[in-house]
């Protein structure tokens, strides 16, 4: 099916006419173009007289939704999308509709506990607040004494994402960690993406606000499933597909749901997009398709680039110095700009930047006896190596589709996606560079129909609120924790870990090579989570807190793939001894003797953070605001890098890299030469070489499940009818060549861990990929889990566990070796 063309003339109305409050699994897969409940649906209903209703929102990191919470005796009973809401408040996915079920879950963490036995075995004691929190400050207070600060580790994730949430580093947990000067653990989850476009750009995600995908002609996804997984990015284009006016072309190995609504879909092999893309654009340049006028005025194409260092030739090389750009008087040394030169074909000279008339794109010189060349040229050389040929052996693309996919690439408005998908392999950040180069190639970015990457627009809260004190975290990345707790270094330095603090976050099953995670958690001599539910990470902790869940809070939903901040207020009240994050941070704070500096109530804190905030000061928006308004534009034109403007030393993107820096820097080895312009390395596992490929010949993908957002709130008991259990996906093929029969239980293995789940034969999946769903716990599995079989290897640079990057073999259960 790979570049088949295909349109549906199936309408809204004509799939789903139903005015209940939770659509139909079965409902929710199929052809055609495919949205939720709209506000014209008849879905809303009067308000019971005994009922009441208030403005909530998600605290997930995908859209940050907002709906109606119904509640009626103090207990919530239904919640409903938003009538004539916001962008992201009119529709609600299965995830968001049934997540009052975790504020019920007969078995939510009620009381502080502390363990009783060893980790691991679930057995549990009943403790009050004041022994928990005497404990935890007990031992942190002796840790610091004996071995310092940065003794005590903060492991946080993106649980509760909220203004005052723990999740993303925020919150009154996230103050107490700055005051007490802790060791951040960085969870190295999804960065490759933007770190890869940031070389380019200046900034990793910068794709435009979703209300504005009706003015591309066509958008393009890379390693994006929206249907499944991000259903308020969905509607906007499945409007726009409906109407005509976009087109649709997706980019993954697999016939997602996504891929079945899709114009043209291309299956690429595991790992390969960053080759496709260097395809791409090799042809583009080939037969002069880029655009020569964004690339002169909007990038460093024409910067020269020195041949002896890869280093911009600057006006110091030429003994020029330029006190500002446009001026070449010399008054005040400290204020030089040193700055890029490039050759002026009218002059014939070599010039700073901004001063050339005509600039030259290409060329090869020498300027006063240093040999240059353009960066366009530099971007060339590597581009030249991957021949239409070349690419399509790599990426088993044929040559006729890379061909179409490029010419599509250089035609109209574009709008090129990112999922998290493509950039969960080893060369995860160079499909973001590739990405975004190709954006800059083609001049599409910058304007309402153009625009590339991931999406993450964020109210930036007042900044002083996290460090009252001027003093901060010490980070280290989860994928150097091994060596950490071998050697208690890191970067030179003494990292002693005795204690880890874990919030919002569910380390031993999101996280690369749970059995890996789990033998240096073990090294670790006291382990604190907060959580609502019994998760992985809670079977192995020391002491339990029962923290409270979004809905039982007020908040500011500051972050969104929208320009929108609003409010979630405060539905119910928290069950028996549960506490929010903010009287968590208090209690211990008030322990550990600096309770000086969390004093305040929530209401105040939030006013701090939004009203004082320079968004807040500058745009008028408050927290009484946000209370009446419920949900606030701060940004009416929604389009990144408009302009063709660039946070960067210039304000133009970069096509070629001068300082590649790794995303996080231990005194690591990095090659010098690497990721000036982007490139193709394979992948470490995923790629049918070597001895890895001869024993574990499957490339081991994860997908998100419309139940699940990663580990959050698992035991839903409504979305738990329509998943039952784990399982794997595989090609038919596949599994009578192994004698696997379809729904029989299997087992996945490769050197790291194994996983007992029931395999489903789908022709949707590549040949030679294993596809399962995302979320599942060790509890949930007749033997083993998912998580411990991928990978924890790190990438020097981006410093980015790959989910994608696993090798792995399949066999029936009970099969053995």
């Amino acid at each position: 099916m790979s570049g088949s063309e295909k349109r549906s003339n199936l309408t809204r109305r004509g799939l789903l006419k139903a005015t209940g409050a939770t659509v139909g699994a079965a409902a929710l897969i199929g052809g055609g173009v495919l949205r939720a409940l709209g506000p014209d649906e008849g879905v809303f209903a009067e308000e019971p007289e005994d009922q009441t209703k208030c403005r909530v929102g998600c605290c997930w990191t995908c859209v940050y939704c907002q709906y109606e919470a119904h509640v009626r005796d103090g207990k919530i009973v239904k919640l409903s999308p938003i009538e004539g809401g916001s962008p992201r408040g009119s529709r609600m996915c299965l995830r968001g509709r049934s997540r009052m079920r975790a504020v019920y879950n007969p078995n939510r963490i009620l009381y502080p506990m502390k363990r009783a036995g060893e980790r691991g075995e679930g057995n549990w004691e009943r403790i009050s607040w004041d022994e928990a929190i005497s404990t935890i400050a007990s031992k942190w207070k002796s840790y610091r004494e004996e071995f310092g600060p940065r003794s005590i580790a903060y492991y946080w994730g993106s649980g509760n994402c909220a203004a005052l949430g723990s999740g993303n580093f925020g919150g009154l947990l996230g103050r107490l960690a700055n005051v007490l000067e802790m060791t951040m653990v960085d969870y190295c989850t999804d960065m490759a993406l933007g770190y890869g476009m940031a070389r380019v750009a200046g900034d990793g995600m910068f794709r435009n606000g979703a209300s504005l995908i009706g003015n591309a002609d066509k958008v393009v996804m890379w390693g994006c499933n929206f249907v499944d997984a991000w259903w308020q990015h969905w509607w906007p284009l499945a409007d726009a597909m409906e109407k005509g006016s976009t087109r649709l072309i997706v980019v993954d190995p697999n016939y997602s749901t996504t891929a079945s609504k899709a114009n043209m879909w291309v299956s690429n092999r595991p790992g390969s997009d960053p080759a496709l893309l260097l395809g791409i654009m090799n042809y583009i340049v080939e037969n002069d398709l880029h655009n020569k006028e964004f690339l002169l005025n909007h990038s460093n194409a024409s910067f020269l680039i020195r041949q002896d260092t890869k280093k911009i030739l600057r006006a110091s090389d030429l003994g020029i110095l330029s006190k500002e750009k446009g001026d070449s008087s010399v008054e005040n040394a400290s204020e030089i700009l040193d700055s890029p030169i490039v050759w002026d074909e009218q002059s014939q000279t070599a010039v700073a930047y901004d001063a050339a008339v005509s600039p030259a794109l290409s060329g090869e010189r020498l300027v006063h006896g240093i040999p240059v060349k353009t960066a366009f040229d530099m971007l060339c050389d590597e581009l030249g190596k991957y021949s239409l040929e070349r690419t399509s052996e790599l990426t088993e693309v044929s040559v006729d589709d890379i061909r179409k996919l490029a010419i599509e690439e250089s035609e109209g408005e574009i709008w090129n996606i990112a999922g998290y998908a493509s950039q969960a392999y080893d060369n995860g950040a160079e499909f973001g560079q590739a990405l975004a180069t190709l954006a800059i190639l083609t001049g599409t970015v910058g304007r309402a129909g153009s625009c590339v990457g991931g999406s993450w627009y964020s109210f930036n809260t007042n900044p002083a609120f996290m460090a009252p004190t001027g003093t901060f975290v010490n980070t280290v990345p989860v994928l150097s924790m091994t060596d950490i707790m071998d050697s208690g270094q890191y970067a030179g330095e003494d990292y002693p870990i005795k204690s880890l603090f874990v919030a919002a976050a569910n380390p031993m099953s999101s996280g690369g090579s749970s059995n890996e995670i789990l033998e240096w958690w073990n090294k670790i001599d006291f382990i604190v989570v907060s959580d609502l539910q019994y998760s992985d990470s809670v079977k192995y902790a020391d002491i339990v807190l029962p923290c409270a869940h979004a809905l039982e809070v007020e908040d500011v939903l500051k972050g969104s793939y929208y320009p929108y901040v609003g409010i979630t207020e405060k539905a119910v009240e928290s069950p028996a001894e549960a506490k929010s994050d903010s009287d968590i941070a208090r209690l211990i704070s008030v322990e550990m003797g600096v309770g000086e500096y969390f004093e305040k109530t929530d209401e105040e804190y939030l006013r701090e953070l939004v009203d004082e905030s320079e968004l807040g000061l500058e745009r008028g928006i408050t927290l009484d605001r946000l209370r009446v308004e419920k949900d606030i534009c701060y940004d009416e034109t929604d389009i990144k890098f408009y302009g063709g403007v660039f946070p960067t030393e210039t304000g133009r993107a970069n096509i070629y890299c001068e300082t590649v820096v790794p995303r996080i820097d231990w005194g690591q080895e990095l090659d010098p030469d690497f990721g000036h312009v982007p490139t193709f390395s394979l992948p470490n596992e995923a790629w049918p070489r070597g001895e890895v490929a001869k024993k574990y010949p499957f490339t081991l993908m994860s997908h998100r499940l419309r139940t699940r957002w990663h580990t959050g709130e698992f035991e839903n008991e409504w979305m738990r009818e329509i998943a039952p259990e784990p399982i794997v996906k595989i090609n038919p093929s596949d599994a009578i060549a192994r004698s696997i029969e379809d729904n029989s239980y299997v087992e996945l293995f490769n050197e790291r861990g194994h996983a007992v789940v029931r395999a489903i034969y789908a022709d949707d999946i590549r040949p030679g990929v294993l596809i399962y769903p995302k979320g599942w716990q060790q509890c949930e599995f007749k033997e083993g889990g998912f998580s411990e079989m991928t990978s924890a290897h790190c990438n020097p640079f981006t410093v980015n566990t790959s989910f994608m990057d696993v090798a792995a073999d399949i066999r029936p259960w009970g099969q053995g070796e």
